[in-house]
């Protein structure tokens, strides 16, 4: 199935078989961990200051999330929004702490 936020552009394709175990390049690969690292690259590039909240939550070392320079100038460069915009305009209902 594919979901489609308003004002996004983040897709998420949820497959019916599992990538991650027919994959040879993912192989010895701990996922979980790959996985993790993902998500706090996403929360450190596009966050803005909520990323605390992500980080209180799922505690990690800034230096296992790789080099951000490339994602935080390709934000920049495609003059986004704000993470705080996107939660007063797109995802008004969303609780936030």
């Amino acid at each position: 199935s594919m979901e489609i936020m308003p004002c996004s552009h983040i897709g998420h394709i949820y497959r019916e078989f599992d990538r991650f175990g027919v994959d040879p390049q993912l192989q010895g690969v701990n996922i979980g961990r790959q996985l993790d690292i993902n998500d706090g690259r996403v929360a450190h590039v596009w966050m803005d200051e909520y990323k605390k909240l992500f980080f209180k939550y799922r505690p990690m070392k800034l230096e296992t999330l790789g080099d951000l320079t490339p994602r935080k100038e390709l934000r920049e460069r495609l003059q986004c929004k704000s993470f705080k915009w996107f939660l007063e305009n797109v995802c008004r209902d969303m609780y936030i702490p």
